[in-house]
């Protein structure tokens, strides 16, 4: 099967990533134990891009919601409006804003929209997730600014 990503698209991954790539079926094949350090590292140590400045314009349009999960402070986002509510969430080393254009579009409909950067991502604190913390993270989350009636997700 034929990757979706294209020439384009790998110039625009970040340098650790296109090494990740390439030096991966490298280890396999001649150090195997290194081959699976890299890949734990890469499924529970988060990579964290900058933020562009669209992205934290759209953070400071929200009302911010601060809370403690684990003893870690992640950052949630409020975008009030007055129809239903929909929870955007991101994805592995990502973050909610950049859900941007998505956002916007719920917006400009009238939709709530909520979400928050999950451990180790974005604007939260922490070295290290796992998917149990993005699903405990959500039920805190919705716990403190209200449950959903729809839900836009990246790669969960």
């Amino acid at each position: 099967m034929k990757s979706s990503i294209t020439t384009s698209d790998k110039k625009k991954l970040p340098l650790a990533f296109r090494l990740f790539r390439g030096a991966v079926p490298v280890f396999e094949t001649l150090v195997p134990y290194i081959a699976n350090r890299m890949a734990f590292s890469a499924f529970f140590y988060p990579y964290r891009y900058q933020i562009p400045a669209k992205e934290r314009e759209l953070a400071n349009e929200a009302s911010t919601v601060d809370f403690l999960y684990r003893g870690l402070k992640l950052k949630g986002y409020v975008w009030e409006g007055n129809g239903p509510t929909v929870l955007f969430m991101h994805g592995w080393s990502s973050r909610c804003t950049q859900f941007i254009g998505i956002i916007n579009a719920f917006r400009q409909r009238g939709f709530r929209c909520i979400g928050f950067d999950a451990p180790g991502h974005g604007q939260s604190v922490g070295r290290w997730a796992d998917v149990i913390q993005f699903g405990e993270g959500i039920i805190q989350f919705t716990d403190l600014v209200g449950n959903a009636n729809l839900v836009a997700s990246n790669s969960l």
